[in-house]
């Protein structure tokens, strides 16, 4: 499904002050369900932590993409090439963020909430054209038995320029362990019916071509079941959200909803 090589330096207080510094370089190939993707390129951000909480920052991203038809599905002859684009995507991003966590790897109370502004320009040199704005809020209440009931609520939108369409590649897919659960990866939101080869007499199927809207809300309840160095814990869940294309609303009523169980292992390498 994914494959990444990143490197990454983080710099918290740089020359001992409180300006933040990133910088980032990375290849990531990754699967969606109709097609793939294909970005090789790096970014860097200066910040200043404006009180211990609070902390905006200011970034520039510059990556060369390639998407083509395929993906998990596996179709790979169908009438729909010019909705595959390759280019240069030169964007500024500027984010202001706040955390009042009381641990970042296992955190029992206080919030996370960020802000994002991204702008894709022909005038800084892109090929990919568009402005994403997106916004994610979290909260964490202590329960008893050292529970921990966790609410994360994440949108976003994003437009092109008059004219021209939203990169698909830059479009909201939804579905999966990483946002609504109990879902197919990528499964939600728009899809158009297109036919299932070239063949004229072949029949209509889905192509999955994501949204220019997003909005899910995750609830869960974690508790530990085997502490430190084990690090084992359980957790109930409820999901609720969906991914919405043109000319359609964020509405109540299309939210797509799920619930469950899980265990999340805190290995020694990482979660």
């Amino acid at each position: 499904i994914r494959t990444i090589f990143q490197a990454s330096f983080w710099e918290p207080a740089f020359l001992d002050s409180n300006v933040t510094f990133s910088l980032d370089l990375y290849r990531f190939d990754q699967l969606y369900t109709d097609f793939s993707r294909t970005a090789t390129g790096g970014g860097m951000s200066w910040g200043y932590r404006l009180t211990p909480q609070l902390h905006a920052d200011i970034g520039y991203t510059g990556e060369q993409v390639t998407s083509k038809i395929g993906g998990l599905s596996g179709r790979t002859d169908v009438p729909i090439a010019s909705l595959f684009t390759s280019g240069l995507t030169s964007a500024l991003k500027m984010t202001l963020s706040y955390d009042s966590r009381d641990d970042r790897m296992f955190p029992t109370t206080g919030w996370f909430a960020s802000t994002t502004a991204e702008w894709a320009s022909q005038y800084l040199g892109s090929d990919n054209l568009y402005t994403r704005l997106s916004m994610r809020i979290r909260r964490f209440v202590p329960l008893p038995l050292e529970g921990v009931l966790r609410f994360n609520l994440v949108g976003g939108t994003i437009v092109a320029p008059a004219g021209r369409p939203v990169p698909l590649f830059e479009r909201y897919f939804v579905g999966g362990i990483f946002n609504i659960r109990g879902f197919s990866r990528n499964s939600l939101g728009p899809q158009i019916s297109i036919p299932s080869s070239s063949d004229p007499s072949s029949t209509l199927s889905g192509f999955n071509v994501g949204g220019i809207k997003q909005l899910y809300l995750n609830n869960e309840i974690e508790v530990p079941i085997v502490k430190a160095p084990l690090n084992l814990r359980g957790l109930l869940f409820f999901d609720i959200g969906n991914a919405f294309g043109e000319g359609e609303k964020i509405n109540p009523t299309d939210m797509r909803m799920s619930f469950g169980w899980g265990i999340r292992w805190f290995s020694p390498v990482g979660p």
